[in-house]
């Protein structure tokens, strides 16, 4: 039985610090520990592709970063001139459009489901922006030349965070 910090023995039930959660029963330690082992000797044409597609999805990170930053510039006249006639409209597109790089650097710092969370929120928020620009030139608060910039890394974006969920 796991000894507690003053020494004393612990119940199979108890931990030692009473707000740390159990680990589901199907948690093996053992597995995690060896998995992330490296010392499994040369590693095979497959080890070799599976790298290769790694390092490339992480340059992709990086690049929908940077295009999500070209396209927060790009959105800066057409928010300024839907604010003339929609104010709200033009406070969501901005907010949306604030999103997409902020979730795209926030799941760049995560591993696993929470990092493709992350990515999901910045694709639906890409999505929300496209949306926002469709009904402003719809509504005729700004005309399409203004938008087409912003729109197309708006595209780019989307088809590198939909190859970003669905590897």
């Amino acid at each position: 039985m796991p000894a507690g910090l003053d020494g004393t023995r612990l119940s199979a039930g108890l931990r030692a610090d009473p707000g740390h959660r159990r680990r589901p029963r199907w948690f093996r330690a053992d597995l995690v520990v060896s998995s992330l082992r490296r010392d499994r000797g040369p590693s095979s044409l497959r080890d070799g592709l599976l790298e290769a597609t790694t390092k490339e999805v992480l340059m992709k990170r990086f690049e929908v970063y940077e295009m999500a930053l070209q396209m927060v510039s790009a959105l800066r006249p057409a928010v300024e001139r839907i604010r003339l006639h929609d104010r709200d409209l033009a406070q969501q597109l901005k907010r949306a459009g604030s999103s997409v790089p902020g979730n795209i650097a926030e799941g760049a710092r995560r591993a696993g489901q929470d990092r493709l969370h992350h990515y999901r929120i910045a694709a639906g928020s890409a999505g929300e922006v496209l949306s926002h620009l469709a009904v402003a030139v719809a509504w005729g608060d700004v005309d399409q030349a203004t938008v087409t910039p912003a729109l197309t890394v708006l595209d780019s974006i989307l088809a590198i965070l939909w190859r970003l969920t669905h590897p």
